[in-house]
């Protein structure tokens, strides 16, 4: 993780243009097709975002309102499951599969 540099668009919002045309100049060069970044002239304009746009947008493209719903539940079953874990209800059992079952049932009693 350390590894990795932050986005020029990230840089730039933070008035950081050097580290973002130096970060560019990286990037060029990783992919095998190096540019100078003396010549080139970053522009960043802030914008205020708008919440009522955004919820038009799962309207206007519905592919991207099923991923943001499919991806809110995996998120939520992935983080009920790791509750019911931690709290302990798959060592109520011995046996490893009802463990299991156990932990789903705790999942359940936990959505509802």
């Amino acid at each position: 993780m350390f590894l990795v540099p932050e986005s020029p668009r990230f840089l730039l919002t933070k008035g950081k243009l050097s580290q973002a045309k130096a970060n560019l100049q990286k990037f060029s060069r990783c992919i095998g097709n190096p540019k100078s970044m003396v010549k080139v002239d970053l522009a960043f304009t802030p914008h205020k975002q708008n919440w009522l746009k955004q919820v038009k947008d799962f309207y206007l493209y519905p592919k991207l309102g099923r991923q943001t719903i499919l991806l809110a539940l995996i998120w939520m079953i992935t983080c009920s499951l790791s509750y019911t874990f931690n709290f302990g209800w798959g060592k109520i059992s011995k046996d490893f599969y009802m463990g299991y079952v156990y932990a789903g049932v705790g999942t359940i009693l936990l959505i509802t």
